[in-house]
């Protein structure tokens, strides 16, 4: 049966990913913003931070309780109570695509792993949403070039050619 709980848990937290990508997207795919916006709801609105803390709480809770999990993911996809959750799309970007890619790959690893672990460990996955997302922005972040340097490789052998 705790399979069957984890699977539910996993896909309710896969999808409450749908928010959380499209809100990376707004904020142009840098890392740390969306753990800076979970800041920001939570001081405009204090009783976001409660819900937060509600949930935390009811998925903490759930390792002795299984079905608690399924509460916990079913009221992690209702936080933050402002932030409507079919609001806007997700545009089909290359930087979005490979975050998306990260982010399912890490939850189909961490889901597998936290399902063998014999203590109901898998309810953790709606609270490790949001930091997931986040190491997934830093893993799929590509390097910007030098403001003080041509962003094209060959740029200084053309020159010294011409």
């Amino acid at each position: 049966m705790n399979v069957v709980y984890a699977v539910v848990v996993s896909l309710l937290t896969l999808v409450s990913y749908l928010r959380w990508l499209r809100v990376a997207q707004r904020e142009h795919l840098r890392p740390g913003r969306l753990l800076a916006l979970e800041g920001e709801w939570v001081r405009a609105r204090p009783v976001e931070g409660w819900l937060l803390g509600l949930v935390v709480l009811v998925c903490l809770a759930s390792f002795w309780l299984p079905w608690g999990g399924v509460v916990g993911a079913l009221l992690w996809l209702s936080w933050p109570v402002g932030e409507p959750f079919g609001g806007g799309r997700i545009e089909p970007t290359g930087g979005i695509k490979r975050v998306a890619a990260i982010v399912v790959a890490l939850h189909v690893v961490l889901t597998v792993v936290l399902t063998l672990v014999p203590s109901h460990a898998y309810v953790v996955l709606p609270i490790a949403a949001v930091p997931l997302v986040e190491f997934a922005l830093l893993l799929a972040r590509t390097p910007q070039p030098d403001a003080h340097t041509d962003a094209r490789p060959d740029a200084h052998t053309e020159e010294a050619q011409a």
